[in-house]
């Protein structure tokens, strides 16, 4: 991008980054059931020690990886519930 005066450069909100790269995330996630249950344990301490959820944004690779299990956990969550509710009205 340039950083000439007059120059407009298209500006995007900092949340919307985020949400973005959440599910990017989420989607690139190749980890054992195993692995990932206990990321998910881990990320449970995590938030009763720090008094919040790991950050997807974060720094460290560790706390990045523990918010990656989380969206993971969460996009399968919902992909067998619209399974159920899909596979109740087919019978």
């Amino acid at each position: 991008m340039c950083n000439a005066p007059g120059v407009n450069e298209p500006r995007v909100a900092k949340s919307k980054v985020d949400a973005v790269r959440q599910f990017l995330a989420g989607k690139k996630l190749s980890i054992s059931r195993e692995d990932a249950l206990e990321l998910a344990n881990r990320a449970r301490t995590f938030k009763k020690e720090s008094g919040r959820l790991p950050d997807i944004n974060s720094a460290d690779a560790w706390e990045r990886s523990m918010a990656e299990v989380i969206a993971a956990f969460i996009r399968c969550k919902a992909q067998e519930l619209a399974a159920e509710k899909g596979g109740v009205g087919n019978g």
